[in-house]
């Protein structure tokens, strides 16, 4: 790293995203003008201590994220700054969760994801500034319960903890919040508690949810992605599913939902991916989804569907993805399947890697076997001749969630 002492005037060090190594020398700490210390995204390694944030009492933006750094402060180590933006991710923070954090009242932005934190959120976390806007805590081994949230929260993340209790209540403007792969438990009738116009994307998949699915979705009106997946949801679909007409991405698989499907799901014509494999859903294929036009992938396996495949669903042009295996379908195969062109091409896009081209009818006793498999598409659990795999991926850009692939 360039040698900045004679640079004690600095207010920003802006390094970020390149290949600087070694560790980070001492002399930091004594830029007392330094506003700005961004160091993210290099192969930096090695201790940070106090020394090193010593006189930086003007630092409003730390960012050590991304480098192999060992973040080792005494417990009672009060440090002089505030700090607006607190970015640490991927560094080694933990494993007691940083007390030094709770001297910090007016950030917006709070980053320790993947920071080998391995211990419980103090209560205090959760409303500790009321500037926040984001906090990212996703792949710790993080315990404890969520109390209730800041109001300013926009965006939460905190997939792949061991975080239990009940969903909290979500501030009236959050916009994404993603709480997969923990240990929630009970309802989530308090997300129909308040109206959450700005809400787009709400994951609690993975966690051990046993209730029926809320009937209150017109309140998120602009819900573009929707993951319940893999808990203990019962009962019936809801009908004010259908009132989401913005909604891309709906996983519903791996639960306990019966019934049919509610006509007014073919409201949400902008689907992209449709996911209620593993249920206990009866009744037939809905001709509504033929609707759907933008569909890439579709997946009504294991469950006790029954007649035949509507000749409708061949208006699906875009599908890569169409499983309907183990289920009670009969009849013929519409011979307009060579309208899924999609499935025809030989070559993968450039623009989006592991697309893949599955129809899938096997386990329906009463269909033929047909599978013309080209490539796969790592967009979510689908069943291949018996086997599941896990992937993570992008259906689409910005969102990032779990998938697998077909092996």
């Amino acid at each position: 790293m360039l040698d900045l002492r004679a640079f004690s005037a600095l207010t920003e060090v802006s390094l970020g995203g390149n290949n600087f190594n070694g560790s980070i020398p001492q002399y930091i700490g004594q830029l007392s003008e330094l506003c700005v210390l961004d160091l993210s995204r290099n192969n930096f390694h090695g201790v940070v201590s106090e020394t090193h944030l010593a006189k930086l009492d003007k630092l409003e933006i730390l960012d050590l994220s991304h480098n192999s750094l060992v973040l080792h402060f005494a417990p009672d180590w009060s440090p002089t700054f505030q700090l607006n933006e607190i970015l640490l991710s991927g560094c080694n923070v933990g494993p007691s969760f940083p007390k030094w954090i709770q001297t910090q009242k007016h950030f917006s932005l709070l980053d320790l994801s993947r920071a080998n934190i391995a211990d419980e959120a103090p209560t205090w976390l959760w409303s500790l500034s009321p500037l926040v806007e984001a906090i990212y805590l996703f792949d710790n081994q993080i315990t404890g319960i969520v109390m209730n949230l800041s109001s300013s929260i926009r965006d939460i993340d905190l997939t792949n903890n061991s975080i239990s209790g009940h969903i909290p209540l979500l501030p009236a403007n959050v916009e994404i919040s993603q709480l997969s792969g923990n240990i929630f438990f009970g309802s989530v009738s308090s997300i129909c508690k308040t109206r959450h116009d700005q809400l787009v994307l709400l994951d609690i998949s993975n966690n051990q949810l046993a209730a029926e699915v809320p009937n209150c979705w017109e309140k998120m009106p602009n819900l573009h992605y929707l993951n319940l997946a893999n808990n203990s949801f019962f009962g019936e679909i809801p009908h004010s599913l259908g009132s989401l007409r913005d909604l891309f991405v709906l996983q519903l698989r791996g639960n306990r939902l019966s019934g049919g499907f509610p006509s007014s799901l073919g409201h949400c014509q902008g689907l992209e991916l449709f996911d209620v494999a593993g249920n206990e859903l009866t009744g037939e294929i809905p001709t509504w989804t033929g609707q759907m036009y933008y569909m890439e992938f579709l997946n009504l396996g294991r469950n006790e569907l029954v007649g035949s495949i509507p000749v409708e669903i061949c208006n699906l042009t875009y599908i890569k993805v169409l499983d309907l295996s183990v289920n009670n379908l009969s009849g013929r195969i519409p011979d307009c399947f060579n309208n899924f062109t999609s499935l025809a091409q030989e070559n993968i896009p450039t623009n989006i890697s592991r697309r893949g081209y599955i129809l899938n009818f096997y386990y329906n006793d009463h269909l033929p076997n047909v599978v013309m498999p080209k490539y796969y598409d790592a967009y979510s659990l689908v069943q291949w001749k018996g086997h599941e795999s896990e992937y993570r991926g992008n259906l689409y850009e910005g969102i990032d969630f779990l998938e697998s692939i077909i092996e």
